[in-house]
């Protein structure tokens, strides 16, 4: 197992999955990885795209197949949004800015309460 350390931000929207598939969907349109006219449902479906992810993936949004509630405690490489109490342990307002963000990842998973989703968030797995 290995890894790519990446980060992807946006602009705020309160609808966490919305944001997600707009994400999702401005980047594939920006790169299509090979995978020419497909949508993000038919990509998860090809095996193919399953083994480029997951060999290597995108670094990039797409290698989520999908999110996942904040509470849910599925592994798998799903976006899983934070808890209340999981953002309060590293921006205690609750609504953290950019450098806040970049604080708590620098800082690494044992320096604050960063949870195995949003370690996987951060880092783009692939088998080696």
């Amino acid at each position: 197992m290995g890894g790519n350390a990446w980060t992807q931000t946006g602009p705020y929207q309160s609808d966490l999955t919305a944001a997600f598939r707009q994400a999702r969907a401005e980047t594939l349109a920006r790169d299509d990885h090979g995978f020419e006219g497909r949508s993000i449902e038919e990509l998860w479906r090809d095996p193919a795209w399953h083994e480029y992810i997951f060999t290597g993936g995108t670094g990039t949004v797409l290698d989520f197949p999908s999110m996942i509630d904040a509470t849910d405690s599925d592994d798998g490489p799903f976006m899983r949004p934070l808890t209340d109490d999981e953002v309060r342990a590293w921006s205690p307002a609750g609504q953290p800015t950019y450098e806040e963000w970049d604080e708590a990842l620098d800082a690494g998973p044992d320096s604050v309460r960063l949870s195995p989703a949003l370690r996987l968030r951060h880092f783009s797995r692939s088998a080696g």
